[in-house]
């Protein structure tokens, strides 16, 4: 699980003491964190005047919220991006893949990492410095969509993180979803993919993205599904994809015509990596977010604070 900073907890450990009325044992609990830090962050807080009648840290009401999300939905760990409304989609993906690249470089160069291939991972790649971290492998989780645009391939990913962190690389030379089933079924009996889709399932950690079903999505833009197409998945509970797979609003794998086709690890296995964190850049993907929050999908969750305040505004006209 990734670690907040020293800043967050002692926001964190200060406003479940003085506004949840916690102790130091169920807070030490709540964060996973000794006693004795819950302390020495409670003294930090009064010090740095963070603690007077009202909190003063700007960034309380991202911190609150991302504890009412984790909180509703029992998710590990919720970090939200501050964002405008004014922002492009693309700007609010960058943004978000910036936070992705700090979180990044938290992890320690055992760590094996497993990745899929979205707009907001790709600007997390490109954001990361070369040689700040050192990584032991990274693995593609699916096979690629080829080109998006002039500007990033979904084939160059994998080996620039691995070529950033000194890792060594395990893709999948293969199509994210094949347009026949035979045709799948020879591809994954490859030895060499058979190797990849090994190393991918046993990573430590994935980071990836979920696609909506909308017609500038990733899945549309490279010709993979038509217009028709999506609508039909919508037809039978579909809200959007990840790793080349269907998922519904409970955040489950939808059995569809595509399951066969998808050159990927299984749902199962990527259920068992240990640590699954998804980047969600642009308030066009809620449906998709509940979905994983919903299903357990996500460990963490990084997101931009538009989407964050939505998804609980949203919950609250539900009810």
């Amino acid at each position: 699980m990734i670690k907040l900073d020293r800043e967050s907890l002692t926001v964190r450990c200060a406003y479940l003491f003085y506004n949840d009325k916690l102790n130091i044992k169920e807070i030490a609990q709540r964060l996973n964190i000794s006693r004795f830090k819950v302390s020495r962050y409670l003294k930090q807080a009064e010090e740095n005047g963070f603690v007077q009648i009202k909190f003063n840290f700007p960034g309380i009401r991202y911190e609150t919220l991302a504890m009412d999300i984790e909180s509703k939905f029992g998710i590990n760990r919720v970090v939200i991006v501050p964002v405008t409304a004014e922002m492009d989609s693309k700007t609010v993906r960058r943004t978000v893949g910036h936070k992705g690249a700090e979180i990044l470089k938290e992890f320690d160069k055992a760590v094996s990492i497993g990745i899929t291939w979205g707009r907001t991972i790709a600007n997390m790649v490109e954001d990361l410095p070369y040689g700040v971290i050192h990584l032991g492998r990274i693995s593609e989780l699916t096979g690629g969509y080829g080109m998006i645009n002039p500007e990033i391939q979904s084939s160059s990913l994998a080996p620039l993180l691995a070529k950033k962190t000194g890792a060594s690389c395990f893709q999948m030379h293969a199509p994210i979803i094949t347009s026949e089933n035979e045709i799948a079924k020879s591809i994954m009996s490859d030895e060499s993919l058979l190797r990849t889709i090994d190393m991918a399932k046993n990573s430590d950690i994935a980071i990836f993205g979920v696609a909506n079903l909308t017609k500038n999505s990733m899945m549309q833009e490279s010709g993979i599904l038509s217009e028709n197409d999506m609508e039909k998945l919508k037809d039978i509970g579909v809200v959007g994809s990840l790793i080349g797979r269907f998922m519904d609003s409970e955040g489950k794998e939808v059995e569809t015509d595509y399951k066969d086709r998808s050159i990927a690890v299984t749902w199962d296995d990527f259920m068992k990596i240990p640590e699954r964190i998804a980047l969600i850049g642009g308030w066009n993907k809620i449906e998709c977010t509940k979905g994983l929050l919903s299903g357990g999908v996500a460990t963490t969750l990084i997101l931009d604070s538009i989407s964050a305040l939505n998804i609980m505004e949203q919950d609250t006209e539900l009810v």
